[in-house]
């Protein structure tokens, strides 16, 4: 009983072998590739509200997966700036303004910020970010009458409003463009801002 009990687990062991080196290289090739691995990235900016940390994908192959879902860093940026006012003015605080480009891939990318229940001229901002992870934002100050014109994967083009003499606040004349790069090591601004915009505040 002891010997067909071994002859019959050899004959599984050969069969075993013979049933492996049939099946296609090309099969084999397929199956050792959907292996994936995750990159974690993490900022090394954080406050008390946490850290902003993003996340990409890359296959066997070593191809990127980028991620588009910008809600969790906006929000964590959000937590990390001053708040829109000076609190001995009144409490407030920064809501999304509805406009991003944020990309993991990317070198720069942006979102922007408007002030819960803001007027004409209430404060604006403009987060930043390089693969995902907020770097800070546009200018130093908050200013109002922001509008971003455009972004590339490296680049966000901006353009502030500002009141000369004589404006009401629902109808600033006064306009400048600036542009954001990412020079290889940080955020770069290409133009200067009047008095007008930042009010001697940055």
């Amino acid at each position: 009983m002891r010997a067909a009990t071994i002859s019959v687990m050899a004959s599984c062991v050969i069969l075993g072998a013979c049933v492996a080196a049939c099946v296609p290289d090309d099969q084999r090739e397929q199956s050792a590739s959907v292996a994936t691995s995750t990159v974690t990235v993490t900022a090394s900016q954080s406050s008390a509200a946490g850290t902003t940390t993003a996340e990409t994908t890359t296959d066997a192959g070593g191809s990127t997966s980028c991620s588009t879902d910008g809600r969790a860093a906006i929000s964590a940026a959000m937590r990390q700036i001053a708040p829109p006012l000076p609190p001995s003015m009144t409490e407030s605080h920064w809501v999304y303004g509805g406009s991003t480009n944020y990309n993991t891939c990317n070198e720069l990318s942006y979102a922007t910020l408007d002030t819960a229940g803001a007027t004409a001229s209430s404060p604006m901002q403009l987060l930043l970010f390089h693969h995902g992870r907020f770097v800070g934002t546009g200018i130093k100050c908050n200013a109002a009458y922001q509008t971003v014109n455009g972004a590339s994967e490296t680049s966000v083009d901006v353009t502030y409003r500002y009141l000369n003499d004589g404006d009401i606040s629902a109808n600033p004349t006064g306009s400048v463009d600036v542009a954001f790069l990412w020079d290889g090591s940080e955020v770069v601004m290409n133009g200067d801002l009047p008095y007008g915009v930042t009010q001697g505040r940055c």
